[in-house]
Order: structure tokens, then C-alpha cells, then sequence
């Protein structure tokens, strides 16, 4: 008899469990499920990188509103939108364009750092780097998630100018 047990458990791959009533009962092994590691929480780190951005943005919107120059102009509002409507069709998940949006926004902040050989630190010329700096990380972070897409899709266009031109 425990050469037909054995030979269930081993061609069925189920454990073969003889309950307290002699009756044959098999079952199926269930895994154990795996511990979380006690490892480092993000999630503080998140929300205060949240926080400060939107201290920043705060800020930044302040100070482009009592400026005597016009620091933003509407033609950001169209590099935006197309940046945004391309890199959504390129990966068909808002999701992803979303998490790659938040991470080059705070990212974009250092472009308020101070630069190498700037004596007299002007906040206002950089309010007005800063629009095409996060343009210009969003795009290089973008490229580098969805590379193969994105070649192909340049490839596809290039080849359809040289064509007709």
C-alpha cells in the first residue's frame, strides 16, 4: 500500500495525508508564503520630496507672478501637451509617462542650483531655464525607458521624409 501512496505523490505531485479516521485524503502542498525583508521605507522619503515640491512649485509660481519680466510664455503650454500626448501614444500607459513625469519634475529642480562661475545668483533667469530643462530630462528619461520604441518610431518618420522629399 505505500507503493500506491508513493506513486501518487510522485506522478500527481500531491501529498498524500492519512487522516485520523484511516481515510485516504490527498492534497496539494501549499508554499509558504514568502516574509517581506525588513528593508528601508520609502515612503517617508516620498512624501517629503512630495512636500517640498509642491513648497517649490509654491514658490517658483510666486515668484514668476511678481516679476516685471515675462518669465513663461505660451508656447511652453504646446511643448508640453505634445511632449506629453507623444510620449502616452509611444507607451499606451499614462501610468508610466505619469511615474516618469513626477520623478523628471523633482528631478528638475537642480537646475536651480547655482552654476560654476554664476558670481550674482539671479532666481528669475532661472525660473526661465527651468521649463526646458524638465522638457529636456523628461525626454532623455523617456528615450532611455521606451529606446527600442522610440528609434523605431524616429526610423519610421525619417524614412517616410526622405521618401516624399
Amino acid at each position: 500500500m505505500s507503493k500506491y501512496f508513493r506513486l501518487i505523490a510522485n506522478t500527481c505531485s500531491l501529498a498524500v495525508i492519512l487522516n485520523y479516521t484511516g481515510k485516504l485524503k490527498l492534497t496539494t502542498k501549499t508554499k509558504k508564503p514568502k516574509r517581506k525583508s525588513a528593508g528601508l521605507s520609502l515612503t517617508p522619503y516620498l512624501i517629503i520630496a512630495g512636500v517640498l515640491g509642491i513648497a517649490l512649485t509654491v514658490y517658483i509660481g510666486y515668484r514668476a507672478s511678481i516679476s516685471n519680466r515675462k518669465l513663461f510664455s505660451i508656447s511652453l503650454i504646446a511643448l508640453f501637451a505634445g511632449l506629453l500626448f507623444e510620449s502616452i501614444r509611444v507607451s499606451g500607459s499614462w501610468k508610466t509617462v505619469a511615474g516618469i513625469f513626477v520623478g523628471t519634475y523633482l528631478f528638475s529642480f537642480l537646475s536651480f542650483l547655482p552654476g560654476k562661475r554664476e558670481r550674482i545668483y539671479n532666481f528669475e533667469n532661472h525660473i526661465e531655464m527651468w521649463p526646458y530643462f524638465f522638457i529636456f530630462i523628461f525626454a532623455l528619461f523617456f528615450g532611455i525607458a521606451y529606446k527600442d520604441k522610440v528609434t523605431q518610431s524616429l526610423l519610421k518618420e525619417l524614412l517616410y521624409y526622405y521618401q516624399f522629399h
